[in-house]
């Protein structure tokens, strides 16, 4: 087995071996970094969140969510609600627009 590992590094096919093996490594680090973000950097309470949300204080949703690129969301879909009517829809539509900026 590793001869053959050898082998494909040395023979005619060696500078293939050496572009996957490069972009193994190059997605490994971006596996880590990324989950190092989700996981560590963007941690909220979720259940903090959703209790203020079933409970319409979405002042306290968006202060839980705050280090999370979702307290965007939040804030993109309190300030379209506080316009009037048809609030829902135009939160909705504002929290859509704010997702792809995201």
């Amino acid at each position: 087995m590793i001869d053959a590992i050898i082998s494909a590094f040395s023979g005619p096919g060696a500078g293939f071996m050496y572009a996957i093996t490069a972009v193994l490594a190059f997605s490994l680090a971006i596996t880590i970094e990324r989950s190092w973000l989700y996981w560590l950097t963007w941690r909220v309470d979720s259940d903090a969140i959703l209790n203020a949300l079933r409970t319409d204080d979405l002042a306290g949703a968006q202060t839980a969510a705050a280090a999370h690129p979702g307290a965007r969301l939040l804030a993109a879909g309190v300030a379209a609600a506080e316009v009037g009517a048809g609030a829902a829809d135009a939160a909705w539509d504002a929290m859509g627009a704010e997702a792809a900026l995201v």
